[in-house]
């Protein structure tokens, strides 16, 4: 018959309890630089700085495995890209900014592109 398919994924990145937080991290616990940015959600990439949220540890996770699940089906890792006249245009009207800004510019936009987040009208966000 057919062999079998089997795939296991880990990543241990998020997987922090109390003890954990206590024994291993200072205060208050896991930084963004102990963590895989390119499986992180968005709320942490462009919200507080909080790197995983111990309230609700199973979003960070889903949205880690959504992340892989594209680069199986795209066939690449790098699946959060935009064209290069995209890209043209945000170095143009960032051109002043810090390449690390323009950086995450890039990646919300590929987000934006995903119907992850909502596009924002130029003239900024309405009031109703």
């Amino acid at each position: 018959g057919r062999p079998r398919l089997e795939l296991k994924l880990a990543d241990f990145g998020s997987a922090v309890d109390d003890y954990s937080v206590r024994h291993l991290y200072d205060p208050p616990g896991p930084s963004v630089l102990d963590e895989t940015l390119d499986y992180a959600p968005p709320e942490v990439l462009f919200g507080d700085g909080v790197p995983c949220s111990a309230i609700r540890p199973q979003s960070y996770d889903m949205w880690s495995v959504g992340v892989i699940f594209l680069e199986l089906l795209l066939g690449t890792p790098r699946v959060f890209q935009i064209d290069a006249r995209t890209r043209a245009l945000i170095d143009q009207r960032m051109r002043k900014s810090d390449p690390a800004v323009r950086e995450q510019a890039y990646l919300l936009r590929a987000m934006v592109e995903y119907c992850i987040y909502p596009p924002v009208p130029s003239d900024g966000p309405q009031s109703q």
